[in-house]
């Protein structure tokens, strides 16, 4: 759905429908990327007090967490690069 500004935009001339479709997808990559800042920084927290009473315990639950954002963040960023790569050879950049 556009917004009202990428609406207005775009009648007023100053952007095609491509780049309100690549500003909209912006903006939801940067929400998911806030999304997964917030759930490995409760993951992080969350484990603190676990693991002070118990480090042995929350270290591999903590590693793996991490590693799972870690995976779930790098692999967006190479679909996002990937339809990056495929609009500018679309267009002629």
């Amino acid at each position: 759905m556009v917004d009202a500004l990428e609406n207005a935009l775009i009648r007023e001339g100053l952007i095609t429908s491509e780049m309100a479709t690549s500003l909209m997808n912006d903006s939801a990559f940067a929400y998911e990327l806030r999304t997964a800042r917030i759930d490995a920084a409760e993951a992080l927290f969350g484990s603190v007090s676990t693991w002070e009473k118990d480090p042995e315990l929350a270290q591999p639950a903590l590693e793996s967490a991490l590693d799972d954002k870690q995976t779930e963040i790098a692999d967006r960023l190479e679909e996002e690069q990937a339809e990056i790569d495929a609009v500018k050879i679309k267009t002629g950049q």
